[in-house]
């Protein structure tokens, strides 16, 4: 069942592309116009694919196809006054829309909802309506506008620092700009990748070294396809993380220095104190005797004692305090050499999980590759499957849904005469059905002839046969057909398709063509195209055509209608 619908669907898309074809030679004065070659929507918004006929002319009751490249079912059908959903391909089922009331002044826009990044594509707008035909195509571009972008520090770099700009959610591939806080572009001295997610949609990393001359701040802006998606992050360094010196060389040198200071000055004091004392003593010895002389050199002596003792107490100290400046400064060396040893660490960890991801990537690169190829095989088969189903389509002689749906649309009401009709032949009374009155074998001039008669245009209508062993229909420009006592008048415009002894003969005046096909039918379909002149018969058993005869007269043609069978009848269908 499925393998016969798709021989159907691909059947139907020939016969439209033929038909396309053919109206193209039919083109009158009006154009169909896009507006734009191409238009942008929003992933996941809804977004109007604009076409319109000029000059504005109603377009109500026409034929409007929206198809998509690559894809044999349509878009969107508007057909005979209505939507048609049945032949829509399911993928837009329930997301697309015509402006009913715009219709009447010519708009015959397509309104596309839910936009998914698979619509994509390049479509055409094609309205029909008879000898003319006109299409315009444009191409839809979906675009998804990514989420602000985050910066991070990757550590110090020499000179510099590390930054990471990270986005995600963009569609198609955004563009990353690095600029100053004065608005330079400094994306030169950027390295930027992008990755694709399951949902592909654009991850991007932007990678920068922020410079001392660049403290006052750098942005990263990302940009899509139009100028309203745009979104960026600013960040601004301190510039003392920018210093090169060592902290506990500056500590130390001021300590060191401090400590020389102090010991110069508590040195210069007791110099000055000493010399203070001794003029002083000289001049109290010139005074006194000789005998106090003794006296004052002893107490000078146990003064100097304390002294003495607070010049051994400050030096200690200061020796005390050198002391600890070494053990800061091996405390501060050792903590330097540990920061060294984990950046180089975590630099070796960076390198070792990018070679892990060099390798996978390549990995992945082979495996897509491989899928390539095994794709690439495959539609390749799948053409060749389709060049196939196409040839047995063609040579069986199948109908399309499409087609079948064309031909019921100018259905005719047609009603059997009993005052035209045979006498031979009992006719109901609403002229819908027709049997034989007599169990006497009846003749081929013994005929049900219809009330209507068509000059022009196209006609359809569907016959159940049942399990009627013997059969005629077809029509003829003579309304007496039946009464008609030239034979060979009555013959010359009767064309008809008999089904006798279990196979079909085709009846085109006096010339008579057995068919080969033996497949006996129990609803038989008539097309009638006058205007072309030409009567097809369809078995709708099986949805096949039967065989189509030409015929060149200007004269009205009548429907008519044998039955054999006295208890079984021949039904128009309604």
């Amino acid at each position: 069942m499925k393998t016969s619908m798709n021989f159907a669907v691909i059947n139907g898309y020939l016969i439209f592309m033929a038909l396309l074809q053919f109206c193209k030679s039919q083109q009158g004065t009006f154009t169909v116009e896009t507006l734009s070659p191409t238009v942008a929507g929003h992933l996941n918004g809804d977004v109007i694919l604009p076409c319109a006929l000029s000059p504005k002319s109603s377009a109500v009751g026409l034929e409007i196809r929206w198809v998509r490249k690559g894809l044999p079912e349509p878009v969107h059908l508007y057909i005979n006054g209505n939507d048609n959903f049945q032949l829509q391909n399911k993928d837009y089922q329930g997301r697309t829309q015509l402006y009913s009331e715009e219709l009447k002044n010519g708009n015959v826009s397509l309104l596309l909802k839910n936009i998914r990044l698979s619509d994509a594509a390049n479509y055409t707008c094609s309205v029909l309506r008879t000898k003319w035909f006109g299409e315009s195509s444009i191409e839809l571009k979906v675009l998804a506008t990514g989420r602000t972008p985050r910066i991070t520090f990757d550590g110090r770099q020499g000179n510099g620092i590390g930054l990471s700009c990270m986005s995600s959610g963009w569609h198609p591939k955004p563009q990353v700009l690095w600029l100053s806080n004065v608005g330079t572009d400094l994306t030169s001295r950027s390295e930027t990748k992008f990755e694709k997610d399951k949902d592909r949609l654009y991850s991007v990393r932007s990678n920068f070294k922020i410079e001392a001359n660049d403290h006052d701040g750098v942005t990263c802006r990302i940009r899509g396809l139009q100028d309203t998606e745009l979104t960026e992050a600013r960040v601004q360094i301190n510039a003392d993380l920018f210093q090169t010196s060592s902290p506990w060389k500056a500590g130390f040198a001021v300590t060191f220095l401090f400590l020389l200071l102090a010991l110069g000055l508590l040195g210069a004091a007791f110099l000055y104190w000493m010399k203070n004392r001794v003029f002083i003593a000289i001049q109290e010895s010139e005074k006194k005797d000789e005998e106090s002389c003794q006296e004052t050199t002893a107490k000078l002596a146990e003064s100097e004692k304390p002294l003495l003792e607070e010049k051994d107490m400050h030096i200690k100290h200061l020796e005390s305090e050198i002391t600890r400046i070494k053990k800061d400064k091996e405390n501060l060396t050792k903590h330097r050499d540990s920061d060294i040893q984990q950046i180089k660490d975590e630099k070796d960890n960076h390198i070792r999980h990018l070679e892990t991801e060099i390798e996978k990537s390549r990995k992945e690169e082979k495996n897509l590759k491989e899928q390539l190829g095994t794709a690439k095989s495959e539609s390749e088969k799948l053409k060749q499957d389709c060049s196939d189903l196409h040839n047995e389509i063609k040579n069986r002689g199948y109908v399309s849904n499409q087609e079948l749906e064309e031909m019921r649309s100018v259905r005719a009401n047609i009603t059997i005469s009993q005052d035209k009709s045979s006498k031979n032949v009992k006719v109901s009374e609403e002229g819908k059905k027709v049997r034989a009155k007599t169990t006497i074998k009846l003749t081929g001039w013994d005929c049900a002839i219809a009330n209507e008669s068509f000059s022009a245009g196209r006609h359809y209508w569907e016959v159940n046969m049942g399990d009627i062993p013997e059969w005629r229909l077809g029509v003829t420009s003579n309304s007496d057909f039946t009464e008609e006592k030239n034979k060979t008048k009555a013959r010359q415009y009767y064309l008809a398709l008999k089904w006798k002894d279990k196979k079909f003969t085709a009846v085109n005046g006096e010339q008579k063509t057995e068919l080969t096909s033996k497949q006996k039918a129990r609803v038989i379909g008539v097309f009638l195209d006058y205007d072309k002149g030409r009567l097809s018969f369809y078995n709708l058993d099986d949805t096949s055509h039967i065989h189509t005869l030409i015929f060149t007269t200007k004269l009205p043609l009548y429907p008519l209608f044998n039955c054999v069978s006295s208890d079984k009848d021949l039904v128009i269908l309604s």
